[in-house]
């Protein structure tokens, strides 16, 4: 009865020390995998914002390029006095893809006196207006240094990103003559432009769900790959051992 007894406390004690090892080596293999998913989900991330930023920063670059040359066009046909002139190239740049709307105000009247739509000339916007507020920090003065400002609102289902441009005042405009009474003014104006992201952030869906499906599929690959290195070269040699191991001591 007690060799009975022993045999069955014995296989009972073999059975829970071999659950054991199989219970560690899941748990070896599940920290490791979760280690593995959560490096993958950061490094993935990083690579989804930064692809993020870098679409933000072409469509601020292509609008900045558009609103530089416009002002060096501005200043060089007012010099000459071809105030027509200006309003017909903003009505053509106005057609150009993904160009929604220039204006140039006046400052600090916030008088539209140039705009590649017509229904907006002569218009006049408030002081406490999102055009005003994006040059206009806390109801301060315009500044210079820094040079374009920017902000992304959503306009008809669609992300538009806005520059504006101060126009700042020079020797040669006095001199010409259109702002004579106005020497000690730092600005004349602000020149805005408005720029459709549509584009860009369709091409932006379509690389997240690029990177995410690739991601994942990478990252448990990965998981994969690891968990049968581990158990063939680690966990069933070291299991091989420890039960080789019992049975020499028995």
């Amino acid at each position: 009865m007690q060799e009975r007894v022993k045999k069955q406390f014995a296989f009972l004690r073999d059975l829970l020390s071999k659950k054991s090892r199989n219970s560690l080596s899941i748990k070896l293999i599940v920290a490791i995998g979760t280690l593995v998913l959560i490096g993958s989900s950061i490094f993935w991330y990083m690579i989804i914002i930064r692809g993020e930023r870098d679409f933000i920063n072409t469509a601020i670059q292509k609008t900045s390029v558009c609103a530089n040359l416009m002002e060096q066009s501005l200043r060089a046909n007012m010099m000459r006095g071809h105030i027509d002139v200006i309003q017909e190239i903003l009505e053509k740049i106005g057609t150009t893809e993904n160009i929604i709307n220039i204006n140039i105000y006046r400052h600090p009247d916030g008088d539209i006196v140039f705009s590649a739509k017509k229904d907006n000339l002569r218009k006049k916007i408030p002081s406490g207006s999102p055009e005003c507020q994006l040059c206009h920090e806390d109801k301060g003065q315009l500044t210079a240094k820094g040079k374009e400002r920017w902000s992304i609102y959503d306009s008809e289902g669609q992300k538009v990103l806005r520059l504006a441009v101060p126009i700042v005042n020079e020797k040669g405009c006095v001199s010409a003559g259109c702002h004579s009474g106005r020497a000690n003014a730092r600005f004349l104006g602000v020149l805005e432009a408005d720029y459709s992201m549509a584009d860009l952030d369709l091409t932006l869906k379509r690389q997240k769900v690029f990177t995410l499906t690739f991601g994942i599929v990478f990252t448990l690959f990965c998981c994969v790959v690891l968990c049968i290195i581990l158990w063939k070269l680690i966990i069933k040699p070291i299991t091989l051992l420890a039960e080789g191991m019992e049975r020499v001591s028995r």
